[in-house]
């Protein structure tokens, strides 16, 4: 009835000489599996252990086959709590160990174990690539607005920064950013959710490069900037540096914030692997915008349709721009045809 290591020392005739110390027991335990091996054979030993490897780590009031349902593929969950209700969306590129690392103890933070335990239904969506679980995720956040995401919930109104002429020289300007992204002109840095974010930008790479915030606009009154009495500006504000070299160095400072330019003539798709390794999906972008994921010829139609209405998103932006950093040309499929 029992089967406590102290136990099965006893009833196998085995010795353990530091029993209790993590050494001395774990010392005993090939001793142990061969004593296993030699009463039941090998081959039911390894069944053993591939049984206890594989066990569900699910609570109990889950279903007790998810764990062998869940796919290893890349794709998107939902946790569902009482009633149905929406908790969270995440993604994953092996959705099956994602899934029951939330509810392994030993990757939960108290906010983790919070959440998991209001957890009363799992759902997936397979994807067949990365960039499909990506797009999908940033997209179902946005719609569904799940309790537990906030980094991925659609701001307010993004805001952007623009370098205006004015006399002598340019002043940052914070303003909307209109949908869709001006991805082709030159001036513009961003996307910000608010207006706080892009002032707090700009501080920073004024802090960093040695900027006049008096001079990009950002500082009022007469007399020098603040920065400059605690030696962290250059002097532009009192003639000590020249405002072309100062205006150089601001373009300089913000070409990490650059928004990109929008690099093909319309509209593109992005072939991607599809869910389960059935085919190719495309996955139709136009100026940074994610329109949808297409099959076949009248879905791309369809997408491009509806390409005018489609509103500028900061992760989506984020997201293509990555991916068309390391994609191979001929993933890359030139549609032309959108109305943004």
């Amino acid at each position: 009835p029992r089967h406590n290591l102290d136990t099965l020392i006893e009833r196998y005739g085995l010795e353990c000489l530091q029993r209790h110390r993590a050494l001395g027991d774990a010392a005993v335990l090939p001793t142990l599996l061969a004593a296993f091996e030699q009463a039941v054979g090998r081959e039911r030993l390894e069944e053993a252990a591939v049984a206890v490897v594989g066990e569900s780590r699910l609570p109990p009031h889950l279903p007790p086959d998810l764990a062998d349902d869940l796919p290893e593929g890349p794709g998107v969950y939902l946790f569902r709590g009482e009633g149905g209700a929406l908790i969270y969306v995440g993604k994953s590129r092996n959705l099956r160990s994602r899934v029951l690392e939330h509810f392994a103890s030993e990757h939960r933070s108290g906010k983790e174990a919070k959440l998991t335990r209001q957890v009363r239904s799992v759902e997936w969506t397979e994807t067949g690539g990365e960039l499909g679980a990506l797009l999908l995720e940033s997209r179902l956040v946005k719609e569904l607005s799940p309790s537990a995401n906030r980094r991925l919930r659609r701001p307010a109104g993004l805001q952007c920064v623009r370098l205006e002429p004015v006399a002598g020289g340019l002043e940052v300007r914070i303003e909307p950013l209109e949908a869709p992204a001006p991805g082709d002109e030159p001036d513009v840095y961003g996307p910000f959710r608010t207006e706080r974010d892009a002032k707090r930008a700009l501080e920073g790479k004024a802090r960093e490069a040695g900027l006049c915030l008096k001079v990009m606009g950002l500082e009022r009154g007469d007399g020098s900037c603040f920065a400059l009495q605690l030696g962290r500006c250059r002097g532009a504000c009192v003639g000590r540096e020249p405002r072309a070299l100062h205006d150089a160095r601001l373009r300089l400072a913000l070409v990490s914030l650059r928004l990109k330019p929008w690099p093909f003539a319309g509209a593109i798709g992005i072939r991607e692997r599809g869910p389960a390794g059935e085919g190719s999906v495309l996955h139709v972008i136009d100026r940074w915008r994610h329109l949808g994921t297409a099959t076949d010829e009248a879905d791309v139609a369809a997408l491009l349709e509806r390409a005018a209405g489609a509103p500028f998103d900061p992760d989506g932006y984020r997201i293509v721009a990555r991916c068309l950093e390391r994609a191979a040309p001929r993933d890359l499929v030139m549609l032309g045809g959108g109305r943004g």
